[in-house]
C-alpha cells in the first residue's frame, strides 16, 4: 500500500514538472554564477565605467573560488526557496481540490501515510538535488577561477542545504494542511522561510534555528561549530511537530474532502 502511494507521488512530481523545475533552478544557479562572474559582470562594468584593470575589477567582485560559491549559496537562499515554495504549494491543498484524499481514505491509505509518502519522496529529491548542485557549482568555480576549497567542504554544505530544505518542506506541508488552494499555502509558508533567518540574525540564536544549518552551509568549513548537532535535532524535532500536525489536520477531513 505505501508503495503505490510513493508511485503516485513521484508520478505526480513528473506530471507536474516539480522535479524538473526545481533540478533546473538549482542547475541553473549553480552554472551562471560563476560564469557571470567570469565573463558577463566584468564586461558590464568596462561598458559602464570604462577599461578598468582585472585588479580593480577583482577588488570590487570576489573572484575566489570560495567568492562565486558563497554567492551562489546567497542565490539558492534568496531565490531556490521562493521557487521551492511556489513549487511544492500544490501537493498538500491540491488534494483537497481534486478530491484525491477522499480516494486514498476510501481505498483504506491513513492520512499518516500520504503524509509520509509526500515527505519521503520529496525529501529524498530535494536533498539530492541540493547536493548535486552543490558539487556543479564547485566544479565550475574551480574550472574558471582555481580550486582552494576541500571537496569535503562542498559536501558539508550541500547536506546541510538539504536538511535546511527539508525542513522547507515540512513546513509547506504544514501550511498546506490548513488550506484548499496552493496559493494560500505560499503565502503562508513564505513569511516564516524568510522571517526565521531574519529574527535568529536579529535576537543572534541561529544556532536554535533551522536557519543556523544555513549560515553554517555557507561557510563552507570542514569543522563544525559544538551546536551544529544540537541544531540539527531542534530541527529534525520541527520537522517531526509538522509532520504531525499535518497528519492530524488530514484526519480532521470527510471523505468528500471538506473540512468535518
Amino acid at each position: 500500500m505505501m508503495k503505490l502511494l510513493l508511485l503516485k507521488e513521484l508520478k505526480d512530481g513528473m506530471k507536474n514538472y516539480r522535479f524538473i523545475i526545481m533540478l533546473a533552478a538549482f542547475i541553473f544557479f549553480a552554472i551562471l554564477n560563476p560564469v557571470m562572474t567570469k565573463f558577463i559582470m566584468p564586461q558590464i562594468l568596462r561598458e559602464q565605467m570604462g577599461d578598468l584593470s582585472e585588479e580593480f575589477i577583482s577588488s570590487m567582485i570576489d573572484t575566489s573560488q570560495r567568492g562565486i560559491i558563497r554567492a551562489y549559496i546567497s542565490d539558492v537562499y534568496e531565490v531556490c526557496i521562493l521557487i521551492f515554495i511556489l513549487v511544492m504549494s500544490g501537493i498538500v491543498s491540491s488534494e483537497f481540490r481534486s478530491r484525491t484524499l477522499a480516494v486514498s481514505r476510501l481505498s483504506g491509505k491513513s492520512s499518516a501515510q500520504v503524509v509520509a509518502a509526500k515527505f519521503a519522496v520529496f525529501s529524498i529529491f530535494i536533498f539530492t538535488a541540493a547536493v548535486l548542485a552543490n558539487f556543479i557549482n564547485y566544479f565550475y568555480a574551480s574550472t574558471l577561477f582555481g580550486k582552494g576549497i576541500d571537496a569535503t567542504a562542498m559536501l558539508k554544505s550541500g547536506t546541510l542545504q538539504g536538511l535546511y530544505f527539508i525542513f522547507i518542506l515540512s513546513l509547506v506541508i504544514f501550511t498546506g494542511s490548513f488550506f484548499t488552494k496552493p496559493m494560500m499555502t505560499s503565502l503562508a509558508s513564505l513569511p516564516p522561510a524568510y522571517g526565521i533567518p531574519i529574527v535568529g540574525k536579529l535576537l543572534d540564536i541561529e544556532e536554535y534555528l533551522p536557519s543556523g544549518l544555513a549560515s553554517e552551509s555557507a561557510l563552507l568549513s570542514i569543522s563544525s561549530p559544538d551546536w551544529l548537532f544540537t541544531n540539527i535535532l531542534i530541527t529534525v524535532s520541527f520537522i517531526a511537530l509538522f509532520l504531525v500536525i499535518s497528519t492530524a489536520r488530514l484526519d480532521d477531513v470527510e471523505f468528500t474532502g471538506r473540512r468535518k
